[in-house]
């Protein structure tokens, strides 16, 4: 599956007829692919391997959420690989998309440069075998590949990083999930949840697991909570 930049705008300005000669003139250390629409920018994520993305928006509109699900359903919460150019986001905005794991916004005026950087770091996160980044990104994508054994090594590879670090132990838990393991996975998730609670979709996740196991008391107390 090929690793690529993904760059999508909501705003509907005229980046969709300049982006590849800004991008041209940038150092991004990935093939950048362009998304004008949530359409396309959906399918891009379900085909690719995306690791930096950056969205142009305006707010947390309908679109951007579901892109944002997308890219957590495919690659997990992983909040060092996103940015949001928003000059001057709302704190509601900023709300919105913390709950998917996204943490960073840049300005208008320098998001090329600043997206060149993000990806510089990705680059050099996945190079890195030993990183928090490159062992979750490799459970993520062992999951999406449905194999076995490959999800065993990951999991293997992960030693106590799901211990203390919430994106481990949400893409753990998917991958415990994947492997029948719902108690596992819902061990998982409680950990996730107890790293950072703000992030909503491993406590829709543990409330799931909840339900699958019987344990439908706790699932009601977590839904409604």
């Amino acid at each position: 599956m090929e690793m690529v930049c993904l760059l999508i705008d909501l705003t509907g300005s005229d980046l969709a007829t300049t982006w590849e000669e800004k991008i041209a003139a940038t150092d991004i250390p990935f093939k950048v692919s362009f998304a004008a629409t949530p359409d396309d920018a959906i399918s891009l994520i379900n085909t690719s391997m995306v690791a930096p993305l950056c969205v142009i928006a305006r707010d947390m509109s309908p679109e951007l959420k579901t892109i944002l699900q997308a890219y957590q359903a495919a690659f997990g919460p992983m909040s060092d690989f996103q940015i949001i150019v928003n000059s001057d986001p709302s704190p509601q905005f900023m709300a919105a998309v913390f709950e998917f794991a996204v943490e960073q916004f840049v300005a208008e005026d320098s998001w090329l440069g600043d997206l060149a950087a993000l990806a510089r770091s990705v680059q050099e996160k996945l190079d890195d075998q030993e990183s928090a980044e490159y062992k979750t990104m490799k459970l993520v994508m062992s999951v999406r590949s449905s194999d076995a054994n490959q999800i065993t090594e990951a999991k293997a590879a992960l030693g106590d990083l799901a211990s203390y670090d919430f994106r481990a132990a949400y893409a753990s838990g998917k991958a415990s999930e994947a492997s029948g393991n719902y108690d596992e996975a819902i061990e998982n998730y409680r950990n996730a949840t107890g790293m950072n609670k703000l992030f909503r979709p491993v406590s829709t996740s543990l409330g799931e697991a909840c339900l699958i196991t019987g344990k439908v008391e706790e699932a009601i107390a977590i839904f409604q909570k």
